[in-house]
C-alpha cells in the first residue's frame, strides 16, 4: 500500500503577491475563493506559468485547459480560457511541492511516478468549480452536466458523509491524509485504499474514456457504493450508541442508506442522469417523503 503523504502547515500568506500583473482570471479566482486560506495558491501563481496554446498540443485532446504539477504551468486555449480556466486553477490553488513528491487537492505523485487519489481529485475539483464558478461562463453553464459526472457524484456523497464545508477545506489545503484517515475511520485503512485506486480506475474509464467497458465500469462502481454504504452505516451506528441520534433519526438514517443504493448501485441507473450531483442534497427530503408513506400504509 503506497504511503498517504503528509504536508507541512502552509505559512499564512497575504495578498501581497497579487498584483496588477496576474490576468483578470487570477483576479477572480481571488476574490471568489477569498474565504478559504489560500496561501498555497498565493506561494504557486508567483511562478505559475500560463500558456495559450490550441487543442492539438494538449496532452488530453478533449481540454480546453490543463495543469501540470510537475512545472506548475496552465496549458489554456483563448476561445474557451473562461469555461475551463477555473478548474485549473483549483488544481494549483492546492499544489504542494514535498520531498517525497508532489500533492494537488486529493491527489498525491510519489517521486518515483507511482500516484493514488486522481479520481477523487478530479471530481471534487470539478464540484468545487460548479458550486464557484458555474456561473462564470454561459459555455460553463451549459456543459456542467458533461463534466466527470461519474466522479462528481461521489464525491458529492462523500460531502454528505464528511460535511461539504469540511471537505473543502481538507481540499483547499491539500489534506488527502486526514481525509484518508477520517475514511478510515468509518471502514478500515485496507478498504478506504482500495477505494481510492478504484475511483481513480473508474475515473479513467466513466468520465475520460469516450468509449468506455460498462462491464469493468459498473464493477468498479458497484464496489465504490458498497463501501461508502459502510462509511455510512458505521457513521450512524456510532452516533446512534452514543446517542448523538434519536432512534426516529436512526431509522432515518438507515433508510437514507437503502435509498441511495437502491437509486445508485448501478451504474446503468446514474447513467440515465447526467445531474447526479445536483439531486443528491434532496435525498434526504425524498427518503421523509418514503417514510411518510410507509406509516400511512
Amino acid at each position: 500500500m503506497t504511503k498517504i503523504l503528509k504536508i507541512k502547515k502552509t505559512p499564512v500568506i497575504t495578498d501581497e503577491y497579487v498584483e496588477d500583473k496576474y490576468p483578470y482570471f487570477i483576479r477572480d479566482f481571488i476574490k471568489t475563493m477569498d474565504n478559504y486560506n489560500l496561501s498555497i495558491f498565493y506561494h504557486n501563481i508567483k511562478d505559475i506559468r500560463l500558456v495559450a496554446t490550441s487543442k492539438k498540443n494538449m496532452k488530453n485532446k478533449n481540454a480546453g485547459a490543463e495543469y501540470d504539477i510537475y512545472s506548475n504551468t496552465i496549458h489554456y486555449t483563448p476561445s474557451r480560457v473562461k469555461a475551463d480556466i477555473m478548474h485549473e486553477l483549483l488544481h494549483a490553488a492546492t499544489r504542494v511541492e514535498l520531498e517525497d513528491g508532489r500533492i494537488a487537492g486529493f491527489m498525491q505523485v510519489l517521486n518515483n511516478g507511482i500516484g493514488i487519489g486522481l479520481g477523487i481529485n478530479e471530481g471534487y475539483t470539478a464540484l468545487m468549480d460548479d458550486r464557484y464558478f458555474i456561473d462564470y461562463d454561459e459555455e460553463k453553464k451549459n456543459e456542467v452536466d458533461y463534466v466527470y459526472p461519474t466522479s462528481k457524484y461521489i464525491c458529492a456523497l462523500l460531502d454528505y458523509l464528511l460535511g461539504q464545508e469540511h471537505m473543502e477545506e481538507l481540499y483547499m489545503n491539500a489534506d488527502l491524509l486526514t481525509l484518508f484517515k477520517e475514511l478510515s475511520e468509518y471502514s478500515s485503512p485496507r478498504k478506504t485504499y482500495n477505494f481510492l485506486i478504484r475511483f481513480d480506475n473508474l475515473h479513467m474509464e466513466a468520465d475520460k474514456n469516450m468509449h468506455p467497458n460498462f462491464l469493468k465500469v459498473n464493477k468498479l462502481y458497484e464496489e465504490i457504493i458498497f463501501y461508502l454504504a459502510e462509511c455510512f452505516l458505521t457513521k450512524y451506528k456510532y452516533m446512534y450508541i452514543n446517542k448523538e441520534i434519536t432512534d426516529e433519526e436512526y431509522e432515518k438514517s438507515l433508510a437514507f442508506i437503502e435509498f441511495f443504493m437502491d437509486q445508485t448501485l448501478t451504474y446503468y441507473k446514474i447513467l440515465k442522469s447526467r445531474k447526479m450531483s445536483k439531486y443528491l442534497p434532496t435525498l434526504q427530503e425524498k427518503v421523509d417523503i418514503k417514510i411518510k408513506k410507509k406509516t400511512l400504509e
